[in-house]
């Protein structure tokens, strides 16, 4: 069952804003005050810290920023990236116990709802999966990358 015990923000990207707002509109869809949908977000740091849960692509910056705090996830990987990327990632997440995968040819809002209820009603599986999620992450890596660029220049 929703509720609306929680706080839900969704962040469309600068381009997308405005025809995601008037679809809203169109769709006389009034939005409670637990949710926001925001253009860009430049608190991201403040915000995945602070989130239970995050939704979304499952592009390298998105991993590597959720995988550093070990916060669970729900992944959607872009079906048009190169190669198949962003598939490629999520399974990894998937395989490690950290996410949930949802290919965009399956998605639907039944799906999505379910699947988050499923996860905020079961807080010993979001842990796993936080734990999971945290043992992915690689803090050190800044360092590991200057010590490569010092070394090529070196040669």
């Amino acid at each position: 069952m929703w509720n609306n015990d929680f706080q839900l923000m969704h962040i469309t990207g600068k381009k997308l804003y405005d025809s995601f707002m008037q679809e809203l509109d169109s769709r006389d869809i009034v939005l409670s005050k637990n949710i926001r949908i925001l253009p860009y977000l430049y608190e991201m740091p403040e915000a995945l810290n602070i989130a239970n849960l995050l939704i979304s692509s499952s592009g390298a910056i998105t991993i590597a920023e959720t995988s550093a705090i070990g916060l669970p996830s729900i992944l959607i990987p872009k079906s048009y990236t190169a190669e198949n990327h962003q598939e490629y990632n999520a399974r990894a997440f998937e395989k490690a116990r950290a996410s949930i995968v949802i290919l965009e040819k399956d998605l639907t809002g039944d799906i999505l709802i379910n699947t988050i209820n499923d996860l905020m009603n079961n807080k010993t599986k979001l842990r796993i999966m936080s734990i999971n999620s945290k043992k992915l992450g690689n803090k050190d890596a800044t360092k590991e990358i200057a010590k490569l660029i010092l070394e090529i220049i070196a040669k």
